[in-house]
């Protein structure tokens, strides 16, 4: 695409990785002089190297003061940054085009809908994208399919195992471009967001111009709902960041639209996940977010079996994925809504076309019941494990 960034220097240790998003998000906020103590720990090199990687050079770079050493260090990464918005933004103003011409309502989502939020990046250009995420109402996503595949995307996965999943069982279809990479069309948000919850963000999200045309934008809370529950239950790829824009987000929420993130968290069943990104940053950032009582609140809406996942979790961040699965059975066996009914069965014996996307093979092949075999062990032994997980000290 030519607009890849080239993986920066391993930190050591996490403490390492804490102290430089604590400097970020200093220098974010304009505590320059924490940010610069907090920068001056690492070598210039790998600190520059360390927000390339985490896609925050062009952020901070917007935050530094003109006359810093940081800004000008970090100036080729930001320039870079803006030639890569550009380009995107030609894909983006076709898509919203093709999907105009069809009546289609494009919702920005993930980071796309992050990066238009004028309170957590002043520009959009500022927030690197990977992955291009759009959520469309299930009704639409037919058509969706054809305005993407009208400016040049083609399906991911061509098998029509695939294609039935990703249409009913995965939240999102994959379509690939040659110059503009992946794009995924959403029709629902996460399995653990009911069906009802996510009409009412698409009803509440609010057009706006953007990239040469009407993109719709999920409101303060409903997005910070959707990120919450994406990065919790899920690998986001960068996680600290993630909590820096999430925190972003919140920081500025007014007190009608924090009753409204606790009114839909409640009504989704997802306060375990909102408890965990609350804590996280309250302990490991020292920041706090939301009304006061917000976290006692939703502490009283989880379930006995709930609290034990999260006690046995402690604070970590990111989740592992033996944490994410004890969370999320948690959640499922307390009887909280789903996106569908999925059993516990379903999730062990998944979809065949899951095991088709996951393992690049093609349905009722040799290969194909050999990786079956083995991806229903691996989540058998994930399980047991979760369940005999002690707390973490």
């Amino acid at each position: 695409m030519g607009c890849g960034r080239q993986p920066g220097r391993r930190l050591r240790n996490m403490n390492a990785e804490e102290t430089l998003i604590r400097a970020a998000l200093a220098a974010i906020r304009g505590d320059w002089k924490a940010a610069e103590a907090g920068f001056a720990s690492r070598e210039p090199e790998a600190v520059v190297d360390w927000a390339i990687d985490h896609r925050l050079a062009a952020l901070l770079h917007a935050h530094m003061p003109a006359d810093s050493i940081w800004c000008e260090r970090l100036r080729p990464a930001r320039l870079q940054e803006l030639a890569c918005h550009l380009y995107r933004q030609t894909c983006i103003a076709k898509l919203l085009a093709a999907g105009r011409e069809r009546g289609i309502r494009f919702c920005a989502f993930k980071g796309l809908g992050i990066a238009l939020v004028p309170t957590v990046y002043p520009a959009p250009a500022l927030r690197p994208l990977g992955d291009l995420d759009l959520l469309v109402a299930p009704t639409d996503l037919d058509a969706a399919m054809d305005a993407a595949r009208s400016i040049g995307f083609a399906t991911l996965y061509p098998d029509p195992v695939v294609l039935a999943f990703e249409a009913t069982e995965k939240n999102a279809v994959s379509l690939v471009h040659p110059q503009h990479g992946l794009l995924e069309l959403h029709h629902y948000i996460r399995d653990d967001i009911p069906p009802d919850v996510t009409a009412r963000m698409l009803q509440r999200a609010v057009d706006i111009e953007a990239f040469g045309g009407r993109l719709g934008l999920l409101c303060p809370p409903d997005l910070l709902l959707a990120l919450t529950v994406h990065a919790v239950t899920s690998d986001p790829g960068h996680p600290w960041v993630w909590l820096i824009e999430l925190g972003l987000l919140a920081e500025t929420m007014t007190l009608g639209e924090w009753e409204l993130f606790e009114r839909e968290t409640g009504a989704s069943g997802n306060a375990l996940y909102a408890i965990v990104v609350l804590e996280t940053m309250a302990r490991s950032l020292d920041w706090r977010v939301g009304p006061p009582g917000l976290p006692e609140r939703l502490r009283r809406l989880l379930t006995a079996r709930e609290r034990r996942a999260l006690h046995r979790m402690g604070v970590v961040w990111p989740p592992t994925a033996p944490h994410r699965d004890s969370l999320m059975l948690a959640r499922r066996l307390s009887g909280r809504p789903m996106h569908g009914r999925k059993s516990l069965w379903r999730t062990l014996w998944r979809h065949p076309g899951a095991i088709c996307s996951e393992y690049r093979v093609r349905s009722g092949t040799v290969a194909f019941w050999r990786c079956r075999a083995t991806d229903l062990a691996r989540r058998v032994w994930r399980g047991a494990r979760t369940a005999t997980r002690k707390p973490e000290t």
